[in-house]
């Protein structure tokens, strides 16, 4: 009855027989394991065993495979996001920054991690070097607390520290301005 009512009930329903369902052999298995489960079916303790083992193993597999799959994005889309990213904050971020962010979304974590430690050896450098030639008395007693908080930013990839990074950078930029 169903059957016959998908082939008169849609009009593609040539179609509907040829999409391939990626995980058929799971779903069958957890329809079977539910009906079991429910006292509809009877499975012998072997089946029902391995088929339980087959769910587990399913539910602890590794997700970063599966997300890294679905994060690739086509190459044109990733072109129109730049250009409007581009567009509306060219003129608000720093290159340093815009790099910071790109290689966040779309770099590995230990090009990133890579980056955030030459971003806190430029800071340290450069607050070095403003401490030398500033005179302002309030700047320079907070100057120590400012290195404590570059020298504990963690070396990870999330978005606290993409974040701090990002004005890092920025901090960085206006010691080099107000040096001069």
């Amino acid at each position: 009855m169903l059957i016959k009512d998908i082939n008169t009930g849609l009009a593609e329903s040539r179609r509907f027989y040829d999409i391939k369902i990626e995980n058929y052999r799971l779903f069958a298995t957890v329809q079977t394991v539910l009906n079991e489960w429910r006292g509809k079916d009877k499975l012998d303790l072997t089946t029902r065993a391995t088929y339980e083992e087959q769910l587990v193993d399913w539910l602890a597999r590794s997700t970063e495979k599966n997300l890294q799959e679905k994060m690739d994005v086509d190459p044109l889309v990733q072109k129109l996001m730049y250009q409007k990213f581009e567009s509306k904050y060219k003129e608000q971020l720093s290159d340093s920054q815009k790099n910071i962010l790109e290689c966040s979304i779309l770099g590995t974590d230990s090009e990133f991690i890579e980056i955030i430690k030459e971003t806190k050896i430029r800071a340290l450098s450069e607050l070095d070097a403003y401490e030398k030639v500033c005179d302002n008395r309030l700047l320079k007693e907070n100057i120590g607390g400012v290195r404590k908080s570059i020298e504990s930013l963690p070396e990870e990839k999330t978005d606290v520290v993409i974040a701090k990074t990002l004005h890092l950078v920025h901090l960085i930029e206006e010691m080099k301005t107000d040096e001069r």
